[in-house]
């Protein structure tokens, strides 16, 4: 499922566009639109990720099937290419629905990136697979975890695989702990055979977050001018102009949680943008947000404008 951390940073894009193109009183409908767009483009991104060893399936099929090499190939070679391109679980994952909507109309065309997948095979099919015992006799165990040390190995520290996806997604800096998230809870689907899996990575699943970020952004705009007024009052001794932009629409949204989501604990809102700031603004943004939202906090607090209910109160 997208995360709300994500959502949020992805609502914080669209409003600071917004306010860098000076566009921040354009209609709701357009903001909420670019952001609609900006998740889409999330889930193309985690749909083409899981798939991707599919594609390296294709590619083994087509290019380095050792039944069509014109010399004598070893064993061992031969139960290499079978144990990935049988492995029950691509076959299940290929007649998914996430998968046939991919391939119907795939994002990122993994073909055409011979390198990457001729790479994937000597290091990982060919190098790991290839050197298991357990390639003798494999069992289900064996082709889960073999599934998992995929992820593991294109995730963490692939530099060609990062590459790859940074030209491809411009985002992919900022979903890639939740891609690799998803790409876990998804995988865990296989743990153990089943007669019928259902993988529950569908787009609806995935975006049910999505509401939260609508609200998010048409409360920011909403009363965006008022929230810059209570940030000014505790601002006060600051130069306006020494405030990173950056900051201060982080400290917006922050305010619009704690004022008009009441389930929301404060800590919570105060907690995320200030994690939010110490990856996107200076060095000490995260001293100063965490700062001024604690003395905006406490106004808030004392003029009995907060209406926490439920788990916001904690």
């Amino acid at each position: 499922m997208l995360t709300r951390r994500l959502i949020r940073i992805k609502v914080f894009q669209c409003l600071y566009g917004a306010t860098v193109g000076n566009t921040i009183d354009q209609s709701y409908s357009g903001l909420v639109g670019k952001l609609h767009q900006s998740v889409q483009g999330f889930y193309e991104t985690f749909q083409a990720v899981l798939l991707l060893p599919l594609s390296c399936k294709q590619f083994l099929q087509n290019y380095l099937n050792p039944s069509e090499e014109k010399y004598i190939i070893d064993d061992l070679s031969v139960k290499t290419y079978e144990s990935f391109t049988q492995n029950p679980i691509l076959l299940d994952l290929e007649n998914q629905t996430i998968a046939r909507e991919f391939f119907n109309s795939p994002s990122i065309q993994w073909l055409s990136y011979e390198t990457l997948l001729r790479d994937i095979y000597k290091e990982y099919i060919k190098g790991k697979i290839g050197n298991s015992i357990d390639i003798l006799n494999p069992q289900w165990p064996f082709f889960y975890q073999m599934i998992c040390d995929f992820f593991d190995f294109i995730l963490n520290g692939n530099a060609s695989f990062d590459q790859i996806m940074e030209s491809e997604r411009i985002q992919w800096y900022d979903e890639k702990v939740s891609v690799k998230k998803m790409i876990q809870n998804a995988i865990k689907t296989y743990k153990s055979p089943k007669p019928k899996f259902n993988l529950k990575s569908n787009k609806d699943n995935i975006l049910r977050e999505q509401d939260f970020g609508d609200l998010l952004l048409e409360k920011a705009l909403l009363d965006y001018a008022s929230i810059q007024d209570l940030i000014d009052q505790q601002t006060s001794k600051w130069e306006l102009e020494r405030i990173a932009k950056v900051d201060k629409i982080l400290m917006t949204l922050a305010l619009v949680e704690m004022i008009y989501f009441p389930d929301i604990p404060l800590k919570v809102s105060i907690n995320e943008y200030i994690d939010i700031a110490k990856d996107y603004s200076t060095k000490d943004s995260g001293k100063f947000v965490n700062g001024i939202l604690d003395k905006v906090k406490n106004y808030l607090i004392q003029e009995g404008k907060l209406n926490k209910t439920g788990r916001g109160l904690q």
